[in-house]
């Protein structure tokens, strides 16, 4: 049997600490953009967001280890 060390709440993997934190980001912006009330202000909350998705997938892409033509398959198995 394969002993497994236990994390605890606020330990993290040096890979996982980037995701967390654009995660976290990426709920607080959300959060903004609900709020929002004038149009300028949610259009770049938008862009905002989709920024973040875009460095949220290039993350968990590095932490698999994908190669730019596994990339490609994720990505048109998306759209």
């Amino acid at each position: 049997m394969i002993g497994f060390k236990r994390r605890t709440k606020n330990e993290h993997s040096v890979e996982q600490k980037p995701l967390i934190q654009l995660a976290s980001q990426m709920l607080e912006v959300c959060k903004q953009l609900k709020e929002a009330k004038l149009e300028n202000d949610k259009n770049l909350l938008e862009k905002r967001i989709e920024l973040l998705d875009k460095q949220i997938n290039m993350q968990v892409y590095a932490i698999y280890g994908l190669r730019k033509e596994e990339i490609k398959i994720v990505k048109d198995e998306a759209d």
